[in-house]
């Protein structure tokens, strides 16, 4: 399940309008609804600091700046939020690879006397014997990957497409009336805010 919440920070910004907030800053701000802007405004609370809590309760990315990514100096930043490095397990990966390195090698340095004397013919008869086939295990690797990603693309996000288009069809062609023309308008914003989820 997840779960929207509000941080108890104070506003970046006092007062909002529905005209002036043209530029959504976050999925919560697709809800053109006055009575959902007025509930948290009363609050006291910006867009920008509406966030979403996961299963284990991470913060997940809501929406993010394009050119701020793309830059070049992110990379520098691995502590950004929403970054894969503000994670512990990820360090405790790094970590234990690192150790593993590091005992092989000092392993090696204690067992082997002579570095000199090592003959590297079978090392490298494994090695030819290792490229032979490992193409084929990256390029079904590969296959996979990109299966997974298109059944993503078609079924998940395809999928909503469909369903979302199929439900308003369905309530164009059922209810023409204007007494209805509320019901659409609140079923559409609550398909359009699924969509916005996914990402």
């Amino acid at each position: 399940k997840r779960w929207i919440h509000l941080p108890k920070r104070p506003a970046r910004f006092g007062t909002l309008s529905m005209a002036a907030n043209k530029r959504r800053m976050s999925l919560t701000s697709t809800a053109d609804d006055a009575e959902v802007l007025q509930s948290l405004l009363s609050r006291k609370k910006s867009f920008r600091e509406i966030s979403v809590v996961g299963a284990r309760q991470e913060q997940q990315i809501v929406r993010y700046d394009h050119e701020q990514l793309a830059d070049l100096r992110v990379i520098l930043q691995p502590w950004s939020r929403g970054s894969i490095f503000r994670r512990a397990s990820i360090w405790w990966q790094i970590f234990f690879y690192v150790a593993l390195a590091g005992s092989i090698a000092a392993l090696f340095d204690c067992l082997v006397k002579a570095p000199a004397d090592i003959n590297p013919d079978a090392v490298s008869k494994v090695s030819n014997y290792f490229n032979t086939f490992l193409p084929f295990l990256f390029g079904i690797y590969l296959n996979n990957i990109f299966n997974r990603w298109w059944a993503m693309r078609t079924q998940g996000v395809g999928g909503i497409n469909q369903s979302l288009n199929s439900m308003v069809v369905i309530m164009a062609s059922q209810h023409r009336g204007a007494d209805s023309e509320g019901t659409k308008k609140l079923l559409l914003r609550y398909g359009l805010l699924i969509h916005e989820l996914v990402y």
